[in-house]
């Protein structure tokens, strides 16, 4: 059973990849459109609420087990498909980056400083989250002392102005967030139900 879930969310990681390769990439949504959807192999993950020490171990039996079925030309496209993927991981970040110097009126060097505090916020934010030995309570203290360090990291890089801009455009993009997220709610209670036997539309052209 192991061995199946290994080889399972192996294939999953190639799978985006090579449809990536198929059909050309779409522009990268701007950042008030909220984060991207999560493939669905990072979802089952969340789902099986894996330990940092786990995920490394299956993302070790991963590459084991794609090394035993995949041909030479197979791992040689792998290869390339990930290095494609490297490249527009490299280029949304740069995109970020720019977009951080051109709303907060900050240098490269702010802007390169700022996106890895980000970075490393989110990650810690995560592992908090992640850490199923915590109590609820001891999870919040845990948010709000990594929140506080995070504010006063951010007042080393930004002055008083930068900082304000990038609190503003912080909110705007929850606050756009949380309404794309209750259009999408609303849209699925509207959604009437399929009658009982009804035809699967998918299934039309059959009948």
């Amino acid at each position: 059973m192991k061995t199946i879930l290994t080889l399972f969310l192996a294939i999953c990681s190639i799978v985006p990849l090579a449809a990536q390769e198929h059909h050309p990439p779409k522009p990268p949504r701007p950042e008030e459109q909220g984060p991207r959807r999560k493939q669905g192999n990072e979802m089952l993950l969340e789902r099986l609420q894996l330990t940092t020490a786990q995920r490394e171990q299956l993302k070790k039996e991963q590459e084991q087990a794609l090394e035993k079925v995949l041909t030479a030309d197979q791992k040689k496209k792998l290869s390339q498909l990930r290095q494609q993927q490297q490249q527009r991981k490299e280029e949304e970040q740069l995109r970020q980056r720019q977009q951080l110097k051109d709303r907060l009126a900050i240098s490269e060097e702010q802007a390169a400083k700022l996106q890895d505090l980000q970075k490393n916020f989110m990650e810690s934010m995560k592992k908090n989250r992640d850490q199923l030995d915590q109590t609820i309570a001891q999870q919040r203290e845990r948010a709000r002392s990594l929140m506080e360090t995070h504010q006063e990291s951010l007042k080393k890089i930004l002055n008083a102005e930068q900082l304000q801009k990038f609190k503003d455009m912080m909110r705007n993009k929850m606050r756009q967030g949380m309404e794309k997220w209750r259009e999408h709610r609303d849209g699925m209670r509207q959604r009437p139900a399929a009658p009982p036997n009804a035809p699967d539309a998918r299934n039309s052209d059959a009948l």
